[in-house]
Formats: structure tokens, C-alpha cells, sequence
């Protein structure tokens, strides 16, 4: 039986009047000088859309801004006087992308390949029930290896990027729902915006992304994986994989996500399954030397929680809680997936009913 993220959808016909649809294309970029010329032109190189494109710069003192105003005029740039994250660069970027009907969020060390962006707006005019579309991002240093096909969390709030590493997965040959987009390859909906609102500036790096289209699940709109939307992505190559700072943010997103988001009684019975993975997490980052950015992250979390605890009367969107909890056996289900890399005989996929 299909739950709401084991299901593929109908294919990118295009809806009516979406020729040529007018797309705001958000990079948020940090000291991103090494990939922004390749990132900004292969979005320039689009066809078939209207791409408005808008570099959100946090700062950078190398050069990114100056580059972009003599290499790229027809590029809106704004200056952000400080790092303010990933999501105070994103909001500070929908504020510019106006009213365009469909926003593309895409990291500075990614690259658009041919028909991306309209693919991602042909699959969302398509599926009324979906506002976010995840691309299909590959690895840039080895094409043939996926980097991320959207991403899930299973119910001990782990982190997955689908598909990652490997170059191919099952059920994932055509489009399908899928818990969450990552948000270095994603295209929203503008009625997702106005609904369910924008990123959370609380979140620095990593989760703001699985957060948001948590939240745009609640008001009902799901996230549809389009595998012909292909992007190259060099991933975590400006801030690193093991950074300090990737490592204490990561570490540092889960407890308040669940805590914002799952209603108490369905939180209660996952919180020994959270804790534990917390501890495994830590001991995972203890091995590269990484212990002390795992473990401030997790504290800075806890203390991110209780803020998050109390947001939660004013989160938008009725969702019950029961099919939050959906979204997560998707994950642990994909986990599965991801580690024995075969669909199991009564996990397997039907047909669309679309």
C-alpha cells in the first residue's frame, strides 16, 4: 500500500500557458568566487524559462560581487553586510524574486545542466498537489555517481540524502513523491511561500531545508522528485563536509526540527530512537577528529529546541500529526533502500493513480 512518499507521479507535460514561465533563480553565495562563473551561466544558458537571477552575497572578501557586476550586469546582486546563513540569504533573496510564480534555489557550486529549470516548473504545473520539485543532482566530480535526489528523515531523525553516492536506486527512474528537497537544488511554488512562509532564520546551515518542506507539507503541499531536472554539484566544496562549522550546524538542526514540528505525543515515543542517534552521530564525527563541533551543535540544539517548542502554536498549516510521522517511516524505509539497495516485496512501488 502506498503511503504519500512512495508514490510516483504523472509525467512533465506542461500545464497551460507555462510557456516560457518566469522563474526567480536564488544563489546564495559565501566567498563562492571558484564556482559562481559556472554556476551563474549555466542558469544564463536555460531555455524555455524566463530565469531572473539573484546572488544573495553574505559578504564575501573575495572578489564574488566585483565579478559578478563585470561579468554578469544582467545579474541582480545583493550585498548582505554580514553571514547571515543559508536562509537569511534565501529570504533576503525572495524579497527581491517579487512575484515570480516559481522561485529555484541553487548552490553557487552547482551547475544547471540543459532543460533543468523548466523541467522542475513543467513537473510542479503538473502535479497540482505539489509545490516543491528536488532536482536531480550529481555529483560534479564523478557525474555518473548521484549526489542527492531529495532528501528524508527517518524517525530517529537522521539525515538522508537519497541516493547519495550510488548511481542509480530503485523506484527513482521516474518522478515520485519524496520526503524533502535539498535545498542547494530545489524549485517552490509561490503559493508554498505565501502559505507556509519563508526559511527559518534560526537555522544557520543544513535542516533549514528539510524544516521548510516540512512545514509545506502541513499545508498540504508535498515535494515531487523530477529526475530530468539535472543539476552538477560540487557538493559541500566551499564550507566542507567536515568542517567545524558544517559539523556543528548539522549536529546542531535536528532536535529543534522535531521539536517544531511533531506534535508532543507523537515526539514522546521517538525521543530514546533521537538520543541515541544523537550519541552515534557524535561518535561518528569523534573518528575524524570532529567531537567537539558534534557536541557543542547538539547542546546548541537543545537550547534551539525549547525556542522551537514554542513556535509551534503558530505554525501554519493543519497537517495532522500522524502523517508527519508518514514522512519519517519514509525515511527509515529509504534507509533501508539506501543501505541493501533493493526495494523489498511488500515496500514495492505501484503504479500512479494520478
Amino acid at each position: 500500500m502506498n503511503t504519500p512518499n512512495e508514490t510516483e507521479v504523472a509525467g512533465t507535460t506542461p500545464g497551460p500557458g507555462l510557456a516560457d514561465p518566469e522563474v526567480a533563480v536564488i544563489i546564495p553565495a559565501y566567498r563562492s568566487l571558484q564556482y559562481l562563473g559556472a554556476c551563474i551561466e549555466s542558469v544564463e544558458s536555460q531555455e524555455e524559462v524566463k530565469a531572473k537571477i539573484i546572488v544573495s552575497d553574505n559578504g564575501s572578501d573575495d572578489g564574488s560581487v566585483e565579478f559578478i557586476r563585470d561579468n554578469h550586469p544582467g545579474v541582480s546582486v545583493i550585498e548582505n553586510n554580514a553571514n547571515l546563513g543559508f536562509s537569511g540569504a534565501v529570504n533576503r533573496g525572495l524579497k527581491e524574486a517579487r512575484d515570480a510564480p516559481f522561485i529555484a534555489l541553487v548552490n553557487p557550486d552547482a551547475q544547471t545542466l540543459p532543460h533543468c529549470l523548466a523541467n522542475l516548473a513543467k513537473a510542479l504545473a503538473a502535479t497540482p498537489e505539489a509545490g516543491i520539485a528536488a532536482a536531480r543532482m550529481m555529483n560534479a566530480h564523478n557525474p555518473e555517481c548521484i549526489d542527492c535526489m531529495g532528501v528524508a528523515v527517518t524517525s530517529a531523525f537522521g539525515q538522508i540524502s537519497i541516493g547519495s553516492g550510488r548511481s542509480s536506486l530503485p523506484g527513482f527512474h521516474k518522478q515520485r513523491f519524496v520526503p524533502a528537497a535539498c535545498g542547494g537544488g530545489m524549485m517552490i511554488k509561490r503559493e508554498v511561500i505565501e502559505a507556509a512562509g519563508a526559511f527559518d532564520e534560526d537555522y544557520f546551515l543544513c535542516w533549514e531545508d528539510i524544516e521548510f518542506s516540512f512545514r509545506a507539507y502541513r499545508c498540504g503541499f508535498r515535494c515531487v522528485y523530477v529526475p530530468d531536472a539535472v543539476m552538477l554539484h560540487a557538493s559541500t566544496a566551499i564550507m566542507g563536509h567536515w568542517s567545524a562549522i558544517n559539523v556543528f550546524n548539522y549536529c546542531r538542526g535536528a532536535l529543534p526540527t522535531a521539536a517544531k514540528l511533531l506534535p508532543l505525543r507523537r515526539l514522546a515515543p521517538l525521543l530514546p530512537g533521537i538520543l541515541m542517534n544523537r550519541i552515534k552521530i557524535a561518535v561518528l564525527y569523534a573518528g575524524g577528529g570532529r567531537l567537539g563541533s558534534a557536541v557543542k551543535g547538539d547542546i546548541s540544539g537543545l537550547k534551539l529546541a525549547f525556542k522551537a517548542f514554542r513556535k509551534r502554536g503558530s505554525l501554519p498549516g493543519r497537517k495532522p500529526g500522524f502523517e508527519l510521522i508518514r514522512l519519517l517511516k519514509e525515511g527509515d524505509r529509504l534507509r533501508k533502500v539506501m543501505k541493501y539497495g533493493e526495494l523489498f516485496p511488500s515496500e514495492q512501488d505501484e503504479e500512479p493513480s494520478v
